[in-house]
């Protein structure tokens, strides 16, 4: 009886290990494939773009690679959105930053009622905002500012509150 016990008690310790990796996956919203990011940095990042994403039920998250491998960069951006599965629910709402340094592009793409909060002509404002950023290799404050400015316009639009033209 001793023996079932224990190895009982292992396959439960077995199974509990297992399942950690596949919920730190989950929580994962930085994919700095780059490297242009500190570990600090990645993490404190992560940490806000979780719980924003929490908040508004729309993935935010940002994917930074080395090269696109010649592809164009709206194709590359909806392919890594398919591929990894980002989004929230059955419309899959979120919203994604791609940042590639070969060629030194960025792209951001939403979708679902994210994509209906984040129009085009937000996402030009966004990217206007963290463009001075991006291209001094400031790549903390550029990737901060884009979750500022998804929780203002995820914010906005859910409450209905006006935008501040003054």
């Amino acid at each position: 009886m001793k023996n079932k016990i224990k190895y009982l008690l292992l396959i439960l310790i077995l199974c509990l290990n297992f399942t950690v990796p596949v919920c730190a996956a989950e929580d994962t919203f930085v994919y700095d494939d780059a490297d242009i990011l500190t570990d600090s940095e990645e993490k404190k990042l992560n940490n806000k773009l979780g719980d924003l994403s929490d908040e508004h039920q729309a993935e935010i998250v940002v994917v930074t690679v080395d090269s696109m491998d010649g592809q164009d960069i709206v194709k590359y951006i909806n392919n890594v959105y398919d591929s990894k599965k980002f989004g929230y629910g059955s419309e899959r709402d979120g919203v994604l930053l791609l940042i590639s340094m070969n060629p030194r592009e960025f792209n951001i793409l939403s979708n679902g009622y994210a994509g209906v909060a984040i129009n085009t002509g937000d996402i030009s404002d966004i990217q206007d905002v963290m463009e001075k950023d991006l291209s001094a290799g400031r790549y903390y404050n550029a990737v901060n500012k884009y979750a500022d400015e998804c929780d203002y316009y995820l914010t906005t639009y859910v409450t209905g509150v006006p935008f501040d033209f003054t």
